[in-house]
């Protein structure tokens, strides 16, 4: 498993360690995952830069049909981002001096990317250079498809300015091009536990106040809202400091997945299809740890220095001139697959342009070419009509078998076209351990299958192997499941039903395995405070599993957290008692009766402070009315507790909240009463109601007084 513990520069390289997990303890390996730190360019069949450089000028048609003049050019680079063959010896032997490993013990594997973007710039000028865009951009950006991180080619389009700066500077070997690559790998979170809780009975009240005032529940909107108000928190553990962008990211990675989980709970999604009926308070707090797959990001950026001559120079820059009958459609083709490890061969790919020609003839031409192991790039070139750009491609594979399939002919413009793995016939399968306790799960035995070719393969995923790939010829065959068999440390045996794979949108299915709740029968409980402390000194909370086993925790803030572990025999269900003591800052103590509790967190709230969230989606303000007056008053009598508050609200989209102590925390009845402002002064006064919910979604007043 890639971990970001212990990264460091090697050289030109930036390089991650590989840990596995045995029983629950952490280890090493000698496997390295190496990625440059400054973009390099590839090098072509011949020897050179892997760079194409088509330059167009001319008179040619516009968009109305009249001539005008038509300038620029198109450059495509092959990058390298891992190390070269002539590089990976040096950098074992100083990968091996800088953590103490044996040279030859050490195996470099490639970056797990997942996605990237490029960008070109030239001359110091492309996309965001020019200040308000009163300056051309010279160069541009793209998204890059990325199927391993040794390799990527893109495209980018350049203005008229960028061409000829580049056209002079390929003469000196002037370093004119600057290249930057985003990208994002996944990792695991070793040595870091990424804690993220919710009060479940906040989040689904506000999600329900949301819904009923047509503002929808959006789970990230929701989860920002709770983490805001204090009713939901993320929380970062870390066995060593970590660099404030990691920290950053895990925070992000925090919001993602308290976002899923109130999709799968309290949010309903925006298709208006009702959530899935899970626990949402198991599911609303839960701690991710070693074998949770996380992402990071890698900048590699840097200039570019080119300098070619002669034959390969031709060989690489096209001069196009528009105005002619016809000009040259450069296009970079690139096949993804595994042509050494994999199951295809090669891929034979033809492709059909057609066109008219100046006079409005028909012309039509053709090219086909191999791509194979060592040769898995090609650049081809056809003379085609400045009108046009569009081809079509079809491709026959040929398996490590001999059998052979044909990829259906479509039609593209691209000027890099990948001739992807998933149109190939085959289908991939990465399967991950998501959240998976390793202490707990000794291992998943997982079987996948194509019913309809009968096809069925078996992987195991632990701790030190926690992601396997399966690659297999299926032909035209959609259909692909899995099942799961969970392997628990106290000798249980859990089996999952088979399950749809999720499609792969032309790449590998990606399946994430979380461990099923059961997995885990804990001791430990996790109390966490949550919402407002304005008014409160300290919440005390009585813990007791017996008379005789029991402890008392004090939260004096939102978002502290305490763990006790209860005297129960190991494997008994856990089941304890709770009992609350709110002592506000003038001295008044209030005590509840104790709470039967089962849940491994707990979450501490003021319980006698009670919140109202008031919606005023539903009325027209800004629009009929300037401003809504609402007035809430609490009474109870056995405390002798009186409030009225008037909240004023002015634009529609506000949501304040109305906080109220409260004499014990099922007696939270309330009174309410609107009252519309016009812009004249008029008023439309409704009716006192009564209500008792923590959302007030306001209408206008039926009645008027």
């Amino acid at each position: 498993m890639l971990t970001l513990a212990d990264a460091s520069t090697v050289g030109a390289f930036s390089v991650y360690r590989d840990v596995v997990y045995d029983g629950g303890v952490r280890g090493t390996t000698p496997r390295f995952y190496a990625i440059a730190a400054a973009p390099r360019l590839a090098r072509d069949d011949d020897g050179g830069p892997a760079l194409r450089f088509v330059r167009y000028r001319g008179l040619a048609p516009g968009k109305d049909g009249a001539a005008a003049l038509h300038a620029g050019g198109l450059v495509t680079l092959t990058l390298d981002l891992g190390p070269r063959d002539d590089e990976r010896a040096a950098l074992r032997a100083a990968i091996g001096a800088r953590y103490g490993v044996d040279a030859a013990a050490v195996e470099l594997a490639d970056l797990p990317v997942r996605e990237g973007r490029a960008t070109l710039s030239i001359g110091g000028e492309g996309p965001g250079a020019s200040a308000g865009g009163a300056a051309p951009e010279l160069g541009g950006s793209v998204d890059v498809a990325l199927g391993g991180a040794s390799r990527v080619t893109f495209a980018v389009p350049v203005t008229q300015d960028g061409a000829a700066l580049l056209a002079a500077a390929l003469d000196g070997g002037e370093a004119v091009l600057f290249a930057a690559l985003a990208i994002e790998f996944e990792h695991r979170l070793d040595g870091v536990s990424l804690h993220v809780w919710c009060d479940a009975d906040r989040a689904a009240a506000a999600a329900a106040a949301r819904r009923a005032a047509g503002a929808g529940a959006a789970p990230k909107d929701l989860a920002a809202s709770l983490v805001a108000s204090r009713a939901a928190g993320i929380e970062v553990e870390s066995a060593a400091p970590l660099p404030g962008d990691e920290a950053a990211r895990l925070e992000e990675l925090g919001q993602e997945l308290l976002a899923d989980a109130l999709a799968a709970t309290v949010a309903k999604p925006d298709d208006g299809a009702p959530a899935p009926a899970t626990d949402a308070r198991l599911v609303l707090n839960h701690t991710f740890t070693a074998s949770y797959p996380a992402t990071a990001r890698a900048a590699i950026d840097g200039p570019i220095a080119v300098q070619v001559t002669g034959d390969a120079r031709a060989a690489r820059e096209i001069d196009v001139d528009l105005a002619g009958a016809a000009f040259a459609l450069d296009v970079t083709a690139v096949c993804p697959a595994d042509f050494a490890g994999g199951l295809v061969d090669a891929a034979h790919v033809y492709v059909v342009y057609e066109a008219r020609g100046e006079g409005g003839d028909p012309f039509r031409r053709e090219t086909d070419f191999v791509l194979k192991d060592g040769a898995a790039r090609k650049v081809f070139r056809i003379d085609a009509s400045p009108s046009t750009r569009t081809y079509r491609w079809r491709a026959t594979v040929t398996y490590k078998d001999g059998t052979t399939a044909d990829v259906p002919e479509r039609s593209t413009d691209a000027t890099v076209l990948v001739v992807d793995v998933g149109l190939l016939g085959v289908v991939a399968v990465d399967v991950s351990l998501a959240d998976v306790p390793l202490a707990a799960v000794t291992r998943a035995v997982v079987d996948l299958e194509v019913p309809s070719r009968g096809l069925t393969h078996q992987v195991v995923l632990d701790g030190a192997s926690p992601s396997a790939t399966w690659q297999v010829v299926a032909g035209d065959a959609t259909d692909c499941r899995y099942r799961v068999a969970w392997i628990l440390a106290d000798g249980r045996r859990i089996d999952d039903g088979f399950c749809p794979a999720p499609p792969g949108g032309g790449g590998p299915r990606r399946i994430f395995l979380d461990a099923p709740r059961d997995a885990v029968r804990t001791r430990a409980v996790t109390a966490i405070a949550a919402a407002d402390f304005t008014d409160v000194a300290q919440v005390l909370v009585e813990l007791r599993s017996s008379a005789e086993d029991r402890t008392v925790l004090a939260f004096t803030a939102a978002g502290q957290t305490t763990r006790w572990t209860p005297d129960i025999e190991p494997g008994a269900p856990l089941k304890y008692q709770a009992r609350r003591t709110v002592i506000d800052r003038d001295g008044t103590t209030a005590s509840f009766d104790p709470t039967e509790e089962d849940s491994p967190f707990l979450v501490v709230r003021d319980v006698t402070r009670f919140e109202v969230q008031i919606v005023a989606r539903l009325l027209d303000l800004g629009g009929a009315w300037t401003l809504a007056l609402v007035a809430l008053a609490y009474d109870d009598d056995a405390t002798a507790r009186h409030v009225q508050e008037v909240v004023t609200i002015r634009d529609r989209t506000e949501e304040p909240i109305w906080r109220v102590r409260v004499g014990a925390p099922d007696r939270h009845r309330y009174r309410h009463q609107l009252t519309l402002v016009a812009k004249d002064g008029t008023r439309r006064v409704g009716i006192w109601e009564d209500a008792a919910d923590e959302i007030l979604v306001l209408s206008p007043p039926a009645e008027t007084s």
